[in-house]
């Protein structure tokens, strides 16, 4: 069911655009066919053409292991400010997503360390330390992920959205 959820969730964020912004076990239908619904769109996103490549390219990377590219990718999606001090975000952000990436890797990390709140949360300090922002539909995109990897976490503790998302990309 999570894998399926999953890539429901991947192909409405990559693909279409559309997503749904809260997708919680609440919201979650499973049919009599395994297939699945979901309700309660009271919350929702839709990324533009230019936004969903850079996160496409951004969650690539990630997934592969390459995270200068990844760094690269979100660059791409901040705003930045005349006091803004990206090229030290930059550089932060890298030895973060390093280190979050070595946690999602091992298989004996506990689930809390691979969850991806821990590298949105990790992500959303840096921004404030460096003076920079994001739109608002880019923060509901983070906070829509966030909701789905919980989900995941509470249906299955064992669940790999990083491979889920390698998977994915894959196809």
């Amino acid at each position: 069911v999570m894998q399926r959820l999953s890539f429901i969730s991947l192909r409405q964020l990559f693909v279409t655009g559309f997503f749904h912004g809260d997708p919680h076990p609440g919201n979650v239908i499973i049919l009599p066919d395994n297939r699945i619904a979901l309700i309660d769109f009271g919350i929702f996103g839709e990324l533009a053409p230019s936004e969903r490549e850079i996160w496409r390219r951004h969650f690539r990377a990630f997934a592969t292991g390459d995270m200068r590219e990844a760094i690269f990718q979100y660059g791409k999606l901040i705003i930045s400010e005349p006091d803004s001090d990206v090229v030290a975000f930059q550089r932060e952000a890298l030895l973060m997503l390093e280190q979050i990436y070595l946690a999602y890797r091992n298989p004996e990390s506990p689930p809390e360390q691979r969850h991806i709140a821990r590298s949105s949360a990790a992500m959303f300090d840096l921004l404030r330390q460096y003076r920079l922002r994001v739109t608002l539909n880019n923060l509901l995109f983070w906070r829509t992920l966030v909701a789905l990897n919980a989900s995941a976490f509470r249906l299955s503790p064992d669940f790999d959205l990083l491979g889920a998302q390698r998977e994915f990309f894959e196809r």
